[in-house]
């Protein structure tokens, strides 16, 4: 891997969020292959706490909290350690690895789009529309859940008779439209009879730094961080509160591929996954050639890039019983963000302002934080 302007941060798959989830599900006698996290093993092995939240805010990697929060205020005070985004450092891939307690590998839910090959289409996965056309896909269930099925966490444990568990959020099984109805819900559930698993997912800061950027949203790392600090202080002794986030954020520039003709020439279709861990399936004559001609197009210091077999033998995406189709989600290469310019196939007049999903230390690094025990 060429030296990038900022060094790159891999992915640590015994120290992530991947590892709470599977210390959860093996805490309640639910099956995983993937290692617990020690921080919250020892934990649980404290005590038998009634309830359990696992509070995840889309974006609040420890960058942000530095950015925006004084090193006394709760949730800094509170980080017991940092940890590392699974890769890519992205919503889809890190939140479905908490949501399942499998590695992005295993799961194969890798980016914001994703080339599905059934349909010979690009695909945003949540939204369920062709990344190309903007079409919304016909049918009454999403593709992505039709072509990569996985069973979630909030299933597997209340199988085992120990919890009750769910999952609130504005997606979630108990849905919330805003933090502060998350937060009410959480506190009743907290109270309900009987142990309980509540996982929490809110859309910010992410939504609102993708706009403005990663130092415009003091005011609302703050606002998050004092309702967090009253729903502790609302909670009996009985409840262990864990605080993390799916990635962080950085500033980038976007760079239109469209600008070099002979990278564009080399490609079957345009790139899928993500604009700063993009995927590329290219023409057959090309495929030799290709990491010669996007260092002549983009240089070594912002891009490295990896056949997909370089990157599966890294083990970016984690290890464990792979996907069928994890392998050819991926394509021929990735080109993976190490700096501060993003990729993009044309000319945007609306970019987004910080994005995520590469390597850099801000968007690979997020914390572990022990907000109630």
């Amino acid at each position: 891997m060429d030296q990038p302007q900022l060094k790159p941060v891999l992915p640590d798959y015994a120290n992530c969020g991947l590892n709470v989830a599977a210390s959860v599900l093996r805490h309640f006698g639910a099956q995983t292959a993937q290692a617990g996290h020690p921080a919250v093993d020892a934990l649980l092995a404290q005590r038998e706490y009634k309830n359990i939240v696992l509070m995840l805010f889309d974006g609040l990697g420890t960058y942000t909290l530095k950015d925006h929060l004084d090193p006394a205020g709760f949730l800094r005070a509170h980080t017991a350690r940092q940890m590392s985004a699974v890769f890519p450092p992205t919503t889809v891939a890190a939140t479905t690895s908490i949501e399942s307690g499998l590695a992005p590998c295993e799961h194969a839910w890798l980016g914001w789009s994703l080339y599905l090959e059934e349909l010979d289409r690009i695909v945003d996965v949540f939204t369920d529309t062709d990344s190309v056309t903007g079409e919304h896909l016909p049918g009454p269930v999403r593709a992505v859940d039709r072509l990569l099925p996985y069973r979630n966490i909030v299933e597997r444990l209340n199988e085992t008779g120990r919890v009750q568990a769910q999952i609130v959020s504005k997606h979630g099984d108990t849905h919330v439209d805003t933090l502060e109805e998350l937060l009410e819900v959480t506190r009743e559930r907290c109270a309900a009879p009987g142990r309980q698993y509540i996982y929490t997912y809110y859309n910010e800061p992410d939504h609102t730094m993708h706009d403005l950027g990663m130092l415009a949203v003091g005011d609302l790392v703050r606002q998050i961080e004092r309702q967090v600090e009253a729903l502790c202080a609302s909670l009996d002794d009985d409840t262990l509160v864990l605080v993390t986030a799916d990635h962080g954020l950085i500033d980038a520039e976007q760079v239109p591929l469209e600008q070099f003709p002979e990278l564009m020439a080399a490609l079957e279709r345009p790139f899928h996954i993500e604009a700063r861990a993009a995927g590329f399936f290219v023409r057959p004559a090309y495929r030799g050639v290709f990491p010669e001609l996007v260092r002549r197009a983009l240089g070594t210091e912002d891009f490295c890039t990896l056949s997909a077999e370089e990157a599966v033998s890294l083990g970016l995406f984690g290890r464990g019983a792979e996907h069928p189709r994890f392998r050819r989600l991926l394509g021929d290469y990735l080109v993976i963000a190490t700096g501060s310019r993003s990729l993009c196939m044309q000319r945007d007049p609306h970019p987004m302002v910080a994005m995520h999903a590469g390597l850099t230390p801000r968007e690979m690094t997020v914390p572990l934080i022990v907000a109630h025990s």
